[in-house]
């Protein structure tokens, strides 16, 4: 019959689950994406703004620069004591200090006007001469002198180590920028100490932002001003340019930028809240409740498994079970709604329904069985009876009285047997004394009387089989026995034996005769029904017998001959519903 297998988009589960995730979802999803893009937008309009004010103070700190540029360009151009100390070869001492402090008191008005600056010197090559003015800021004897140290021993080195911008310098753990222009070996010097800058002092202690200097832009960059404020919140400054996050105590935004005509950087730290810190009331509020709807819908989804999904799962096992044969599945009785207790309660009675017809089925089945296992019967009474009167006919005609006699007593046995057992099985030691007094029957009769050896495990003496069918087998063998030096020898062996998963009982039959023919054994172990069967219809009466008895599943026959026929009764043991074992399931 067609099985129609219901696509998963036609369940009724998945149709809810889909109008539960289509209203739900959709709606989170567009709260949630507009929320992600304002989280976005702010942190974006945050960084902006900080670049915007990083940018301004670079601008303001390059024109100041640029403003001591054209002060230091205008003195070499136009100051005539610059260029008399310049062009003159080699001026007396006397005129070079005369020379030196009219530039100094030049100097000193210099500083005065701009703030920014922390000093400036003029050097004299031809007399190996520095002097030098102070800010107000920059105070220490022995600062002073390694400055002008500094300088004096770099300026000797001739106009090669001079560069054409501002250069950092550290100095006594103070950082400093410091720009030379001149010619002639007279050079003048201007100097900033970085940690005087103005723009830094706009900065107030305590406050959320900071602007600091940094050298070292691409590789391992270094504070040259609030190195104690980076190391107390564990801020890492990194080279190259964008915006990014740091911090171990308080996370800042750091902004960095390249302070043109420079070697240095500066940077813009802003103490940064996190993205929703940023967020407006009203923008907090939106995700909230975005965030309130996805927590809606596992919640959604666990009731609806609790009121629906599980007891429709639960139905759907027991059908399961009930289709794959397990009549016995039982039905949960765990559900709470009227709906599934009423289908409940429905199926409970069709499956008792289902049950009753099984069980009535069964029995016709097993009735009809029964008969057809008494007509294999009755078949093989005649087939005996007609032998055995043969060799009453070959006694008589002998005239052997006695023989007659002892036959005729062993056949009585053989009638009681048979009359008495009209039951579909047998016990096996009743079947083997069956086999036995058969035998005695052909030693006394036969033209070549047969030898039998049974070997039998004892604790296979009421193990059931169908009666007549050992003996079906032994005298097929003594029948198509034709005789040689060695006589008819007839073996039987009884085991039972497991492969570590199933017990099984073997029975074999074989003796020493010419055995079966290769055409034979091919249809033999056929074991179909076929014209060579109606003519051993003995053979066939046993088969189907085991069969119809133990069923075809747990019945093998295999035919061979290798030294005369043999034949090899499989039969696999098993547990009734009961719980006994095959021989005792099967008695009376």
């Amino acid at each position: 019959m067609h099985k129609t297998i219901p696509r998963p988009l036609h369940s009724v589960k998945y149709k809810m689950l889909a109008m539960l995730t289509g209203t739900l979802v959709p709606m989170a999803v567009f709260i949630l994406c507009y929320n992600i893009y304002m989280l976005n937008f702010v942190k974006d309009k945050v960084a902006q703004s900080g670049a915007a004010t990083l940018n301004l103070y670079c601008r303001e700190f390059g024109m100041q620069l640029e403003q001591i540029e054209n002060e230091m360009t205008d003195t070499l151009v136009s100051d005539n004591n610059f260029k008399t100390l310049a062009y003159t070869a080699a001026p007396t001492p006397e005129e070079a200090h005369f020379l030196t402090y009219d530039l100094c008191q030049k100097y000193k008005s210099r500083i005065s006007r701009m703030n920014t600056i922390s000093a400036c010197m003029i050097y004299s090559g031809k007399n190996d001469l520095l002097r030098s003015i102070y800010g107000a800021g920059l105070t220490g004897v022995e600062l002073k002198e390694s400055l002008e140290n500094y300088f004096k021993d770099l300026l000797a080195e001739g106009k090669s180590v001079i560069k054409n911008s501002w250069t950092c310098h550290i100095q006594d753990g103070q950082a400093f920028l410091y720009r030379v222009a001149g010619y002639q070996d007279t050079y003048e010097i201007c100097v900033i100490r970085l940690a005087d800058a103005p723009l830094l002092q706009d900065m107030k202690t305590g406050s959320s932002e900071r602007i600091l200097f940094y050298s070292g832009e691409d590789a391992a960059p270094a504070a040259l001003t609030g190195a104690d404020f980076i190391d107390e919140n564990g801020i890492e400054l990194k080279g190259g340019e964008g915006e990014y996050v740091t911090g171990k105590r308080s996370k800042y935004l750091v902004i960095p930028a390249k302070l043109e005509g420079t070697d240095i950087s500066m940077a813009y730290l802003m103490e940064y809240n996190g993205l929703v810190g940023q967020l407006s009331q009203t923008q907090i509020v939106l995700l909230v409740i975005s965030v309130m709807i996805m927590s809606v819908l596992p919640v959604a989804y666990f009731y609806m498994k609790r009121l629906f999904f599980t007891p429709m799962s639960m139905l759907e096992d027991t059908m399961e079970a009930i289709k794959a044969g397990n009549m016995d599945a039982p039905l949960q009785a765990e559900y709470k709604d009227r709906e599934f207790i009423q289908i409940n309660d429905t199926f409970t009675g069709m499956l008792e329904q289902i049950k009753e017809l099984r069980i009535e089925t069964y029995e016709r089945e097993l009735e009809t069985k029964n008969v057809i296992l008494h007509y294999y019967q009755k078949q093989i009474r005649p087939h005996f009876y007609l032998n055995c009167l043969k060799s009453l006919f070959g006694l008589a005609q002998k005239r052997d009285f006695a023989a007659i006699q002892e036959n005729i007593l062993s056949l009585s046995d053989h009638l009681r047997y048979m009359l008495r057992n009209d039951h579909p099985a047998v016990d096996l030691s009743d079947e083997l004394a069956y086999v036995r007094n058969y035998v005695r029957l052909q030693q006394m009769n036969a033209k070549y009387p047969p030898e039998c050896e049974i070997e039998s495990d004892p604790g296979l003496a009421a193990f059931q089989i169908p009666p007549i069918s050992i003996l079906t087998f032994v005298e097929n063998s003594v029948r198509y026995y034709r005789g040689n030096d060695s006589g008819l020898n007839i073996r039987i062996r009884i085991c039972r034996f497991s492969d570590g998963t199933e017990s099984m009982v073997n029975i074999s039959v074989y003796d020493n005769g010419a055995g079966f023919s290769a055409e034979e054994l091919k249809e033999l172990n056929s074991l179909k029904s076929s014209p060579f069967f109606e003519e051993h219809i003995g053979i066939y009466n046993v088969i189907q017998r085991f069969n119809l008895f133990y069923g075809e599943e747990r019945v093998v026959f295999a035919f061979s001959s290798d030294y005369g026929a043999k034949v090899d009764i499989l039969i696999r043991e098993g547990q009734d519903l009961g719980g006994k074992t095959d021989a005792a399931s099967h008695r009376g």
